[in-house]
């Protein structure tokens, strides 16, 4: 909570938040296409080891056999039943990279994080219903790394958000939001040493 109390006063509700959304806008869009290449590297070289298996299996297949031999026979239906274990096989990478060249990339609109108010502090004063308030109007995630004591937290900004916080500042008795994310919307994302445990 103290690793997602400064990502708000810094990242969210900071007079310098403009600024650092648009250094890591870039950062996290080559992310995403870097990432996104891996993938369809990945699903290639499984086609690739598919069609190499097919191939070898058709090419047995191609040989020359005795039909009365029930050892032969036995063989060849082994043969047929793999090949269309392969073949069912194929069909989740074909279906995954179909899915990848088609993904549309993320609707960035920083302009939305120019609607919230400059608060620092907020979150960390607030008491639990708000601060539960704001987790669910961010949608906010964290990921922590145990191998390197850090913690990546996503904050997803949509067209609703800032009405949302608008909503909570005005009445602290307000505790409701379930803002999900929808076309104009903005992410953000940061990784920091996660705080020290006593």
């Amino acid at each position: 909570m103290a690793a997602i109390s400064g990502f708000f006063d810094t990242y969210v509700f900071g007079h310098d938040r403009a600024g650092l959304l648009a250094a890591q806008l870039p950062a996290t869009d080559a992310g995403r296409a870097e990432a996104r290449t891996r993938h369809q590297a990945h699903l290639r070289a499984e086609l690739a080891r598919i069609d190499t298996a097919e191939r070898g299996l058709i090419s047995e297949l191609e040989q020359p056999a005795d039909p009365a031999d029930p050892a032969t026979q036995a063989y060849r239906a082994r043969i047929r039943a793999r090949f269309a274990d392969l073949y069912a096989e194929r069909t989740t990478p074909e279906t995954q990279l179909k899915e990848l060249a088609s993904a549309a990339p993320p609707d960035h609109d920083p302009a939305l994080l120019d609607l919230l108010p400059h608060a620092a502090g907020i979150f960390t004063r607030a008491p639990d219903r708000i601060k539960e308030a704001l987790l669910a109007a961010f949608d906010i995630q964290a990921l922590y790394r145990n191998d390197k004591d850090q913690v990546t937290i996503w904050a997803t900004l949509t067209d609703d958000t800032p009405r949302t916080i608008a909503a909570l500042t005005a009445d602290p008795c307000t505790d409701s939001d379930t803002s999900t994310p929808a076309p104009g919307q903005d992410t953000i994302y940061h990784s920091a040493p996660a705080p020290k445990r006593g």
